[in-house]
């Protein structure tokens, strides 16, 4: 019989037996989402969490694309966080989302806001 294996927690215990720099890159990606989004308002974290688990969970069956995807929530996240800088772009963004194409977050547009 062999000696049982550490757990989680257990003085020693030193991660996980795989070392797999993608995934590791990818988690780190994904915390670091997470904290970002941690500080919103109730309902924008919410919305925005669920997206991030969503991710989170495509992350175990295709690591590469839910890269991509949170790549894309994080490029359209900054986007809808900073104010405009260009002249008429908040004319845009209130345009787009009294049309319906973008209620207010990232990675929701074409969904109507509830």
């Amino acid at each position: 019989m062999s000696a049982p294996r550490p757990r989680p927690g257990d003085p020693g215990w030193a991660g996980p037996e795989w070392d797999d720099p993608a995934l590791t890159a990818l988690a780190h990606r994904l915390r670091e989402a997470h904290r970002l989004v941690a500080p919103l308002p109730v309902d924008d974290r919410r919305r925005l969490i669920r997206q991030l688990l969503m991710i989170t969970d495509l992350a175990k069956r295709d690591p590469e694309l839910a890269g991509r995807r949170l790549a894309a929530f994080l490029t359209d996240f900054e986007q809808w966080r900073e104010p405009s800088a260009e002249p008429g772009d908040q004319e845009r963004r209130e345009l787009r989302r009294t049309i319906g194409g973008d209620p207010g977050g990232p990675g929701e547009s074409g969904r109507q806001a509830e």
